[in-house]
C-alpha cells in the first residue's frame, strides 16, 4: 500500500438511515454500516482508498460471517461512485450487519474517462488486492462484484 496518501477513516452509521440530519442517507445505509468519503487526486491514492475499504471490510469478517455466509459482495454505484464491501447469503439478500461504504469524489486532473471504464477500474484493483489478502482466505467465502444489479455479480 502506498503511504504517502492519508488513511482514510470510517464512521459507524448508528442512527436511523432515514434521520434528515445525516449526510449517510444518500447512501442507502443502514445502523451498523462503516462509512468514509475520500477525494482521489491520483489513480494510485484511489487505490490505495479502496484497498483500505476492502481492509476494514477484512477486520469486520468476523462479525458479519454467520453459517449461511456466501457471498463476500462488492457494490459499485456508478451514479453516486461508492463501493460497498458486505457479506451476504447465496441468496444475496441477507446480509451481515456491518457493511463498509465509501464514497469517492474523482478530482478534475484525474484522467477523463466513463462509468463502465471507472467501474473495470475498480474491480481490476478489487481483485488485485484479494488475491493477497489472507484475511480472505481465512473464510470460505465466493468474492463477487456487481454494478447495480446484485442478480448479476461477476466472481473476483
Amino acid at each position: 500500500m502506498n503511504n504517502k496518501t492519508p488513511s482514510i477513516t470510517f464512521e459507524r452509521i448508528d442512527k436511523n438511515p432515514n434521520d434528515s440530519s445525516r449526510d449517510a442517507d444518500k447512501w442507502a445505509v443502514v445502523p451498523g454500516t462503516f462509512s468514509a468519503s475520500f477525494t482521489a487526486q491520483t489513480d494510485s491514492a484511489a487505490q490505495q482508498a479502496v484497498d483500505e475499504c476492502i481492509a476494514k471490510a477484512m477486520q469486520l469478517l468476523h462479525d458479519n460471517v454467520t453459517n449461511d455466509s456466501m457471498y463476500l459482495m462488492f457494490e459499485w454505484n456508478s451514479e453516486l461512485n461508492t463501493l460497498t464491501v458486505l457479506v451476504t447469503d447465496p441468496s444475496k439478500s441477507v446480509d451481515g450487519p456491518f457493511p463498509v461504504v465509501c464514497a469517492f469524489t474523482w478530482v478534475e486532473n484525474l484522467p477523463e474517462r466513463g462509468q463502465a471504464e471507472t467501474a473495470e477500474l475498480v474491480q481490476y484493483w478489487i481483485k488485485d488486492y484479494l488475491t493477497t489478502c489472507s484475511e480472505f482466505y481465512n473464510y470460505s467465502l465466493v468474492a463477487v462484484f456487481h454494478r447495480g444489479d446484485r442478480s448479476k455479480t461477476v466472481l473476483l
